[in-house]
Parts: C-alpha cells; structure tokens; sequence
C-alpha cells in the first residue's frame, strides 16, 4: 500500500493546477460548513443566554395560595444533579408611589442563598447584598433621582394597605421592561411586610443544561413523590414556544446548507478523480503491466481522495478561524461589543473536519472501481 500511497502523492503534484482547485474546493466547503454552522450555534447561544441567562428554567407554582409541604418538595427537588439553585419566592403585584407618579409593579421574593445566583443579582446590583430593604431599577435612580437610603411607599391591592420600604440598591438587568416593573426583596424582607409566616407561592429552579429543560421536566413531572394537584410546573420552553421554533427552524435551515455543501463537494471530487482515471489510463495500465494489482492500482485513487480531504480540511479550518476573526472584528455594535459573540465548539469544528476527509475519501470510491476495470493491454494497445 505504500508504493499505492506514493503513486498518489506524485499524481497530485504532477497535476498542480487541478488539484489546487480541488483543494480550493474542499477548503471553501469546509470554512463556510463551520462558519455558518459556529455562527447560528452561537447565535442561539446568545440569544438563550438573553432570555433564560438570568431566570428560572422551571417554574413550580401553586394554583391556590401557596404551595403546601414546600420544603419536602424541594428536598425532593435536590435529588436531581442536574438543578443547580433552586429559589423559593413570592410575588406581590403592587403600585409604586414616586413624586406624585404611580407605577404598576411586582414585587420579587429571593432566597440570598441561591435565588441570586438564578438572577444573577451580584453583577446586576450596584451595591452589596442586604436583606433588609428593597431593590428598585436603575431607570429609578437615573430619572427620579432616587438614592440608597431612601424611603418609598407602595400600596398592594391584595392587603388594602400602604406600606414603606428603605431602597438598599439598584438593579439592572438590562432590559428596560424588567428595570421598571420589577421591585426585588429578600424572602426575609418579604415576610416581615406581609406576615407570609415562612409560605411560599414559587418554586424557580435553574438547570446545567437549559437546552435539555425537557428531560429534568419530565422526570419531575413523573416524581410519584411530589403531588401535582394543586400545583402546576411550566419550563422556560413551554413558555417560549415561539422562539424554541425559531432556533429549530435555525438549527434545520443550518443542517441543510451543510448537508448541500458536502454533497457538492463529494460530486466535484467524484467527478474530477473519475476524469482523472482516464487521463493516467496509460500511466496505470503501465504500472499493472509491470505488475500492481487491481487493489493497489483502486488505492491510488482512493489515496488521493484521503490526501485531498486532510489538505482541503485542514486549508478550510483556517479559512474559518479566519472568516470567524473578520466577523468578530467588524461585525460589531455602537458599543464596539460583536453582534453575535461566537464560541467555539471544536466537538463540532472535529466533526465537519473528519466529514469533510470521509466525503472526500468516500468519493473517489467511483474512480478508484474505475481503475481497477482497466485492463493493461487494452491501454496499451490504445496508446
């Protein structure tokens, strides 16, 4: 297999220009398969990092008051490696009074000890944590002029009563809805201003791999252990129909492009080699009058198919760190950040790498069968 090996070497450098165009082929296939590939991979990562980043990825909520039995129920919950914080929470809807303005807004219960890691509150804060006060939006302090240490009054529905809290921090979660309406406690806090008396109406829960919300769903859903009949669990997808139906339709649209770029490939090498045969038709019929054998002489072809495939693949991956760098560096927003931050997945990027030699190798199978039929003397007699 060796003088295979060799013959094949010598055939790709004897034709220099065709297999420079071959490898052309293969490489610009390869760098637009993980370009785009890498690209809507990492679009949809950002775009989920946006949405689900900081929120709960199952929610568990009572359908009436609140949930009854709930610390069992998260001891149950904690049998699961894949939950990563679990944040028991309140909310109460509420009118917030701010010079002479009212707004419309919900106040959000938080465990400290892990219903900020949900939230992702150390980096959204702008001081440390206290659980004695209330969180308002960053849109509060820059329009209102509101401070740390000052006192706001809301009124809840629910009670018929107003209350007043001491404003400890800012948020912002960069979201200009969120920053408005959402006025954040500690579980603590919480309690002492509506007696809860340690009740609790949600459940949030965040997991390793929100992509696969459905697999830890059902598997809590089916948990004999935990009665669902006053309480309903709901995940970030069921939710979201709508965009889990855009990242598929992204993902299919993706797989296609990628599936048409390999098959092209495939077509242009299959036929290229196969021309080839007939243009070393002498140079093999010599060979296997000298004594090759059909093996060896399908081999040569067979080889260079594999030679183009690693050159091609390897040309290619550069090529799409490249495309990938050019993106990153001008494809950037006001801010300078990128539009899409990619991340690089070399499961993926060893994939196409390995599908690209395979296609390569596997389409010179019609050529290499081609050369094998070739029949010495006829070549020879034939000139």
């Amino acid at each position: 297999m060796r003088l295979s090996f060799d013959i094949a070497w010598r055939f790709l450098k004897k034709s220099g220009g065709q297999t420079f165009l071959i490898v052309a082929g293969i490489s610009i296939g390869v760098a637009i398969q993980i370009f785009i590939g890498l690209l809507i991979q990492s679009l949809q990562i950002n775009l989920i990092e946006d949405l689900i980043g900081n929120s709960p990825h199952i929610i568990l909520k009572a359908k009436d008051n609140y949930i009854k039995d709930y610390k069992n129920i998260i001891e149950e919950f904690r049998i699961y490696d894949d939950i990563t914080f679990i944040n028991e929470s309140n909310v109460e809807p509420l009118t917030l009074v701010v010079n002479d303005e009212n707004f419309n807004m919900i106040m959000k219960g938080i465990n400290f000890e892990e219903g900020y890691e949900i939230y992702g509150l150390k980096e959204k804060i702008d001081t440390d944590l206290n659980e004695e006060g209330i969180y308002l939006g960053a849109s509060f302090k820059d329009d209102y002029g509101l401070k740390v240490g000052d006192d706001v009054e809301f009124f809840v529905v629910k009670f018929r009563k107003l209350f007043k809290a001491k404003i400890v921090g800012f948020f912002d979660f960069d979201n200009s809805n969120l920053n408005s309406s959402w006025m954040i406690a500690s579980n603590k806090y919480m309690s002492s201003l509506f007696d809860y008396d340690n009740n609790f109406s949600i459940i949030e829960m965040q997991i390793d791999k929100p992509l696969d919300v459905e697999l830890i769903y059902n598997s809590l859903i089916n948990d004999n252990n935990i009665n669902y009949s006053d309480l309903e669990l709901t995940n970030w997808k069921l939710e979201n129909e709508s965009f889990v139906g855009g990242l598929n339709g992204q993902s299919a649209s993706s797989l296609i492009i990628q599936i048409f770029v390999i098959v092209s490939v495939a077509l242009a090498i299959s036929s290229v080699l196969t021309i080839s045969v007939l243009q070393k038709s002498k140079e093999i019929g010599i060979l296997k009058a000298m004594g090759i054998n059909n093996n060896s002489a399908s081999f040569i072809f067979i080889y260079q198919g594999f030679l183009l495939g690693v050159i091609g693949a390897i040309v290619g991956l550069i090529f799409a760190f490249l495309l990938l760098w050019m993106f990153s560096t001008f494809a950037i927003n006001s801010d300078g950040s990128p539009v899409v931050k990619i991340t690089i997945n070399y499961f993926y990027i060893s994939l196409s790498v390995l599908i690209a030699i395979f296609s390569s190798t596997i389409a010179s199978v019609i050529a290499a069968r081609k050369s094998s039929k070739l029949s010495p003397i006829e070549v020879i007699k034939n000139g």
